[in-house]
């Protein structure tokens, strides 16, 4: 089973699809975008609840539905829970341009991440849940950066976009950009090496 946006009203709204069935989660719910589900099976979502555009739960029944996160002239999205499903990183222009944060599962205990003048979004857990890999244009162009749980130590990693983690926190999968396209890539973090998998 996945859960996924369904596009084909307005506004989108949450499913579940499984065995071919689709089932909706929220019926006559807000706007519903970029699910991410936690171990425990609660779904967190960005959603449009009032005039702003924030961050909402709900768990896989439909039930609990919550508004954790939202500010009137700011934008939250991108959240994805971490291994524990107890916090949310995601992504916000409180501070006026995109920056990570944090957030606990109740919607308490915010906190900014990343402070500077450039983009960085695509927050992903390494799944011990001590760091958050991203994406950052800080040094001009789409790069991978690694920061501890607590945005301490950023570092780059290789240039690219949408990093994901291996299962041992060694390594990122990433989109690699070049002249003739996009390509998927693993890079161990420690070495550096890095390799294509798809072209």
């Amino acid at each position: 089973m996945f859960v996924h946006q369904a596009d084909s009203d307005d506004p989108f709204r949450l499913q579940t699809l499984a065995a071919g069935q689709r089932r909706d989660i929220l019926v006559d719910g807000p706007y519903s975008a970029l699910p991410d589900v936690s171990a425990v099976g609660e779904i967190v979502f960005a959603c449009r609840p009032a005039d702003t555009f924030g961050l909402c739960t709900v768990r896989l029944d439909g039930t609990g539905f919550a508004a954790v996160a939202s500010d009137a002239d700011a934008r939250d999205w991108q959240p994805v829970w971490s291994p524990d499903g107890l916090t949310v990183a995601f992504v916000s222009d409180r501070d006026g341009d995109d920056e990570i944060y944090v957030i606990d599962r109740d919607g308490t205990n915010l906190r900014q991440l990343t402070v500077n003048s450039a983009k960085d979004a695509g927050p992903a857990w390494s799944p011990n849940g001590s760091q958050i890999a991203f994406t950052s244009q800080r040094d001009s162009t789409d790069a991978v950066w690694i920061m501890d749980a607590d945005g301490a130590d950023p570092r780059r990693v290789i240039g690219g976009t949408r990093p994901a983690w291996s299962p041992d926190d060694r390594s990122l999968a990433h989109h690699a950009v070049s002249v003739t396209g996009v390509s998927i890539a693993v890079t161990h973090i420690e070495s550096g090496e890095t390799r294509l998998v798809s072209d």
